[in-house]
């Protein structure tokens, strides 16, 4: 990665404007290896370095120097943060129910057709899909376990617990050395994150907005459509393979129509995406990479 930028006379350029982290070093192929990387920590034993895999990348990371691990680490830190700046300034255009909803502020909701209006009818009332996509990004930011199978052949995935004791060890929390901000005031929600039954095998809610630009659906991309989706509510086929399914969910037992009309729904939150520079007028000055934690 880190190579990459140093070899491409643009993402270079914008890098020396962005930090005081010279690159020039990363082409040297004995010092840093082609694809070398750090092996993950075991967060059983999380303050041992990993001697074991025999991954190619994880060898070569071994036999580089340490500084030279700790300086690649310090610089690919930086990509990180460098995208999480890009990925604030993305924003989604207005939706055709935004539309809709400022229509009904002025007393005149016209521009939606029946179908999306009883599609949402649905999505608010009988379906109850509103305990968990509400808010202007349409989820509750929570974690649930939907009562997925797992394919045959496949592990089980943990889900949410895995997750929990990976961040609990990463260097790069917001704990972590390489955080802009590692306070414990910043960071207290790293010491109350819950792990229980009711989290194995939960993933977070996605938001729904802009849905007709990010099939396949599902944590493991299981959905092709949206129909995939909607006959999955409708019918809530099967137990779940780990864990047991959010005790709220209940088949809906959707008519054809019904289906339609919710698809309905769902496709007029799509919206053409706003650039930044359009949503957030001086942007560029206000978005300087790493002046955020590292999360």
């Amino acid at each position: 990665a880190l190579r990459t930028i140093a070899s491409d006379s643009i993402l270079h350029s914008a890098w020396n404007e962005a930090f005081k982290a010279p690159l020039d070093e990363f082409l040297d192929k004995q010092r840093f290896p082609q694809n070398a990387c750090p092996p993950p920590i075991d967060p059983a034993n999380p303050f041992e370095p990993s001697t074991t895999s025999t991954d190619s990348r994880h060898l070569a990371w071994r036999t580089m120097a340490p500084r030279d691990q700790l300086l690649a680490t310090s610089h690919f830190v930086l990509i990180g943060k460098a995208l999480e700046a890009f990925q604030r300034t993305i924003r989604s255009g207005p939706s055709a129910f935004d539309h809709f909803a400022e229509e009904i502020r002025t007393g005149q909701p016209e521009s939606l057709s029946i179908e999306v209006k009883r599609g949402f009818r649905l999505f608010a009332g009988r379906a109850e899909c509103l305990n968990c996509h509400f808010g202007p990004r349409l989820s509750d930011g929570e974690f649930h376990n939907l009562g997925l199978q797992t394919p045959d052949g496949e592990t089980h995935d943990e889900a949410r617990p895995a997750g929990i004791r990976q961040v609990r060890v990463s260097p790069f929390n917001g704990r972590g050395s390489w955080s802009d901000d590692n306070s414990f005031q910043t960071n207290q929600h790293l010491m109350y994150i819950v792990s229980n039954e009711h989290t194995v095998g939960a993933y977070k809610t996605p938001t729904l907005r802009n849905l007709g630009a990010t099939a396949p659906y599902g944590h493991d991309g299981r959905f092709s459509n949206l129909e995939d989706v909607i006959d999955f509510y409708s019918d809530l086929p099967g137990d779940a393979s780990i864990g047991h399914r959010e005790e709220t969910l209940m088949p809906l037992k959707l008519s054809p129509e019904e289906k339609r009309d919710l698809i309905a729904f769902l496709n007029s939150l799509n919206a053409n995406p706003i650039s930044w520079q359009q949503a957030t007028p001086g942007a560029a000055k206000r978005s300087t990479p790493g002046t955020k934690r590292g999360e």
